[in-house]
């Protein structure tokens, strides 16, 4: 009787193995991944916005530490993108690079404190949270709504 049970348990696997279809192999062009938050990848997209999130705290940071030091050194914040460019020189090529790819927003002609906003992302990310440097160096993830009351700080 084992004997029967044991037999008939092998065949079962064996023809439950046998009947997986393989699946053919990727076309050119079909190895990268796309990203369907309703598919249920979203925690890939969190693992890629986490790389930029810490990317973008370093990145507006600095920002605003040159913002700061340029009002500092001038007894008057920057006026125009042209003007804190040339400030900022060679020494932060990379974030030259982001401010003119034209993802972040400097605020010209604020006076650095706590409460003002210096730097931000131009547009929410797939949470509706838009990274924001104040005048004292910290930077936070603020709702669009947020930001807009932020930005009244003068």
């Amino acid at each position: 009787m084992n004997t029967f049970r044991l037999c008939s348990l092998a065949a079962l696997m064996l023809f439950v193995a046998g009947c997986q279809k393989e699946t053919p192999p990727p076309k050119p062009g079909d190895n990268k991944p796309i990203l369907n938050v309703d598919a249920g990848q979203a925690a890939a997209m969190n693992a890629q916005r986490g790389k930029v999130v810490q990317k973008n705290k370093n990145d507006f940071g600095q920002l605003a530490m040159f913002y700061i030091n340029y009002e500092t050194e001038n007894n008057r914040p920057p006026a125009n993108w042209e003007e804190f460019k040339a400030y900022m020189g060679r020494e932060a090529p990379n974030l030259v690079k982001l401010v003119e790819s034209g993802e972040v927003e400097i605020v010209y002609n604020v006076k650095p404190s706590s409460s003002t906003v210096l730097v931000y992302e131009k547009k929410p990310d797939f949470n509706n949270n838009q990274f924001v440097a104040f005048g004292d160096k910290h930077v936070e993830a603020l709702t669009p709504d947020r930001l807009k009351q932020a930005l009244q700080n003068r």
